[in-house]
């Protein structure tokens, strides 16, 4: 009875393998027609982060963090009068130093010091950039460290690029299938590659006050962000 259980056991096993054996070979033997597809998107920002620079100097520690603070508050009321909400608006660095001096002897001395203060600032209207920029300087900024254009919802960006780069793939099945004589069945696989999108980053030089007060208003093109996706897609052929 043992031996009985034992062969049919074995027989079942065998014949697993085997129908097994067989759906692979037969899968293997699907026609298809691999593709590659690319995707371009490109849209105006509707997003951007100002960096402006605070530097003060003076022969006391006071005097340095004094200026600097006064500066940083007449920046925030100019910023905020322009309609930016107090949330948009935060510190991304501070930093406070001494100058030193050396002397002939080898032996230094601090002769005054030095604050430093960066404003990161958000505005969801990018035709304010310009505005904002001079009215930052004329209220006592001394430096614009960055400018960059962003988006609020990128993933809708990425979407895009994914939906025009698979439409270019399918656009090349049906070209080949045609050529071939054979129709489209279906889809065996898909594999998607897609980049984030280049944030467009504008580095700003010092501009000197004596210049900005009676010139009008800086101007500044927010131009346009691109995202490319690519995809890898094998249509199966119909039998």
């Amino acid at each position: 009875m043992r031996n009985c259980v034992k062969n049919w056991v074995l027989l079942v096993s065998l014949f697993l393998v085997a129908g097994w054996g067989c759906t692979c070979a037969e899968a293997a033997d699907v026609p298809v027609i691999s593709v590659d597809g690319t995707g371009v998107a490109e849209v105006v920002p509707d997003q951007a982060s100002i960096v402006i620079g605070i530097t003060t100097t003076g022969r006391t520690a006071q005097e340095a963090q004094a200026e600097n603070v006064g500066k940083a508050q007449a920046i925030q009321a100019a910023v905020q009068a322009l309609g930016v909400e107090q949330s948009a608006i935060r510190t991304r660095n501070y930093s406070f130093h001494p100058d030193y001096e050396y002397k002939d002897n080898g032996k230094k001395s601090i002769r005054g010091y030095t604050a430093n203060n960066s404003i990161v600032v958000r505005v969801d209207d990018v035709l304010l950039v310009g505005k904002l920029v001079d009215a930052a300087l004329r209220a006592g900024a001394n430096q614009i460290d960055s400018l960059e254009f962003g988006l609020k919802h990128p993933e809708r960006l990425r979407q895009q690029a994914l939906a025009q780069a698979v439409n270019d793939a399918r656009d090349k099945a049906n070209a080949l299938a045609r050529a071939l004589g054979v129709s489209i069945a279906g889809v065996q696989a898909v594999s998607e590659s897609s980049g984030d999108f280049s944030v467009r980053n504008l580095r700003m030089p010092m501009v000197a006050m004596s210049k900005m007060e009676d010139s009008a208003a800086t101007p500044i093109e927010a131009g346009e962000l691109k995202l490319t996706a690519n995809v890898h897609i094998d249509f199966l052929i119909a039998q």
